[in-house]
């Protein structure tokens, strides 16, 4: 990629910054950094035309968006709250629209500058020293991942595209002021409400308990009493941890992968350098010819004559470069030059450079003395990673062969055999608080045929292998066993009737003409003026009561508007809206009504969007594999 650095170092900020906080992060978890670098490895989840999207890409992606939701609960988090399937299904759908796009992006030969990917690359948090991109960072770690800076700045470019794209479908969407006025008015709308309505706790009472009335009711509903399956299990965990105390690295071990990997560890000769660039020979000579007569004038006749938009103007200055930043023969040509000699013309795929050298910096090497910290804990990691794949690979292999028994197991991870307490297959104490966990222990190879599970990922550095222990069938209690669950399932059953007559009854009074509090009075029930409110609700009401009051029909000159809500509790409620005031776009300052049309342009945006992946994805041929997620 010509002379890519140079734009790199004068573009801290602009125009991407926006797609680097998200998409950018998102797409290298998507994909992982080199899925393009490499052909597909393992099952293919999906085909989307050319693109096969593996099952290592799937579940790299997965665990990245499980991990975000539970980062976004904090310890709020219950895993019971992400649907797993439905959950893997948005994960595909999501890398099935990335490769679409793509593809059709490939297509219509759509292109990011060089400019652009270079800003890109200086945003970039993890090749930044003290706040500005550095370019030993870069090659340090482009070397330690094995990518070459190429691969690394092709699989970007896709990316900053994509997303440019996106941005570009969102940012069709727009607002007109009249539009706005409507949103205004109903985002700004006030209702004065009120409420009547009974508790169960006060009904209760007024329920007469007879034995054969909770005999029937326990006959009729033997399913609410129904306790699941139950299980224990006998599983081995796998921990990366433990293998970490068997590596013990020898002093030849870390000077032989310091020698290896020398170059990492040292900061190379830096040379700044200064180029014209012109598209043809000729003109190449005679500015050469010029610079002979008069070095002095590199740099003015960089600003007069150069035609890199990006380095003319600085009087053709590409700022400090290493070793393999500029094209090969700008390389070579820049590191065998003098300082203060014009050199070439060298020709490139870009046309005709002439190069000058202002200043060289020498290179830094770092003792091994120096780094003994560093290199122990990259041999340890180097290690632990390879051993780890070792050790579940040959844990794989003998569950396979030896299904019935969890000793084989046991030894090859060096772990004792535990037993769970009671689980169902919606709820366990650790580690059946896991879903994968509990999913595996019901599984049909474990819960029913008697055999080991296969490895389950518990998290990135442990895994299980689970075997039944012990199996409590489903079943219902005598009546005797649960009495009182059973009363007190009854008490709310005829509660609740009792609630819905009561407000059946109110509902027919107001329709005949009753004020509200002459209803509540012949239900014997609450009422409440509650006043005017906004969509943010307030004054102590239950979000359930603000949603249906903002759903309900406006009501119609002197009338009411009513409907009946159900609290978690299970208390009725009658909610009734006496008026409606529309919001006013001119009490609105405009700062307010700016982000507003802000938020409604997002809104639509990506609506917009969806429409045109959802399009994008019925022009090529995709063939999912769900079996295998």
């Amino acid at each position: 990629m010509p002379l890519m650095m140079q734009f790199i170092r004068e573009r801290s900020k602009g125009l991407l910054s926006f797609l680097l906080l998200g998409f950018i992060a998102l797409t290298f978890a998507l994909w992982g950094i080199n899925s393009y670098f490499t052909g597909p490895t393992g099952n293919a989840v999906a085909k989307v035309g050319a693109r096969t999207i593996t099952a290592d890409e799937f579940s790299r992606f997965y665990q990245q968006q499980y991990r975000q939701v539970q980062s976004l609960y904090g310890d709020a988090f219950r895993p019971e709250m992400v649907d797993e399937a439905a959950f893997k299904r948005k994960v595909l759908d999501a890398m099935i629209a990335d490769a679409s796009l793509r593809q059709h992006l490939i297509q219509q030969r759509m292109v990011i500058t060089d400019a652009q990917l270079a800003e890109a690359i200086n945003q970039l948090p993890t090749f930044q020293e003290n706040g500005e991109f550095s370019p030993s960072v870069y090659q340090q770690w482009l070397q330690a991942r094995g990518y070459s800076p190429a691969a690394f700045e092709n699989e970007l470019r896709g990316s900053l595209l994509t997303e440019q794209v996106r941005a570009g479908v969102r940012n069709t969407a727009f607002v007109t002021p009249k539009e706005l006025e409507g949103v205004v008015e109903l985002t700004e709308q006030q209702r004065d409400i009120a409420v009547m309505g009974v508790t169960l706790a006060s009904l209760t009472s007024q329920v007469t308990v007879t034995d054969a009335a909770l005999e029937a009711f326990y006959q009729q509903n033997t399913a609410l009493f129904e306790t699941p399956d139950r299980v224990r299990v006998n599983y081995v965990r796998v921990e990366r941890e433990a293998l970490a105390e068997q590596i013990q690295p020898n002093e030849t071990a870390l000077r032989e992968l310091y020698q290896r990997e020398k170059n990492r560890f040292g900061t190379p000769e830096r040379r700044r350098v200064r180029h014209i660039q012109v598209k043809d020979e000729s003109t190449a000579q005679a500015l050469a010819q010029r610079l002979k007569e008069s070095p002095e004038s590199f740099a003015t006749l960089a600003r007069e004559k150069s035609e890199d938009s990006g380095s003319a103007s600085k009087g053709g200055d590409l700022g400090w470069v290493e070793p393999g930043m500029l094209p090969t023969t700008l390389d070579q040509a820049a590191y065998m030059a003098e300082p203060k000699e014009p050199v070439g013309p060298i020709k490139s795929p870009d046309g005709y450079h002439l190069l000058w050298i202002d200043s060289v910096e020498a290179g830094k090497q770092e003792s091994f003395e120096q780094l003994r910290g560093k290199l122990l804990e990259e041999y340890r990691n180097e290690q632990l990673s390879a051993r780890w794949n070792e050790l579940i690979e040959t844990i794989e292999t003998v569950n396979f062969e030896q299904p019935s028994s969890l000793d084989p197991v046991a030894k090859l991870a060096n772990s004792p055999i535990k037993t769970t307490d009671w689980f169902t297959r919606d709820v366990g104490d650790a580690p059946a608080n896991s879903p994968r966990f509990r999913e595996a222990s019901f599984s049909e190879e474990v819960f029913k045929d008697g055999l080991n599970s296969a490895l389950i990922q518990l998290d990135e550095d442990s895994m299980v292998v689970v075997r039944l222990e012990d199996h409590q069938p489903s079943r219902v209690p005598p009546l005797k066993e649960i009495h009182a669950q059973v009363r007190e399932a009854y008490l709310k059953a005829e509660a609740i009737k009792l609630a819905d007559q009561k407000i059946q009854q109110a509902e027919q009074a107001l329709s005949e003409g009753s004020s509200p509090a002459e209803a509540a009075a012949e239900i014997k029930g609450n009422y409440r003026e509650i006043g005017w409110i906004d969509r943010q609700g307030g004054k102590n009401l239950p979000v359930e009561v603000t949603t249906k009051a903002f759903a309900l029909a406006p009501p119609e000159d002197g009338q009411l508007s009513y409907e009946r809500v159900i609290l978690p509790n299970d208390d009725r409620l009658l909610i009734l809206v006496r008026e409606v005031k529309d919001g006013d776009a001119r009490a609105v300052d405009q700062a307010t009504l700016d982000k507003m049309r802000k938020r409604v342009s997002e809104v639509r945006g990506d609506q917009v969007l969806a429409l045109y992946l959802e399009a994008l994805k019925k022009t090529v041929k995709v063939t999912t594999y769900p079996d295998r997620l």
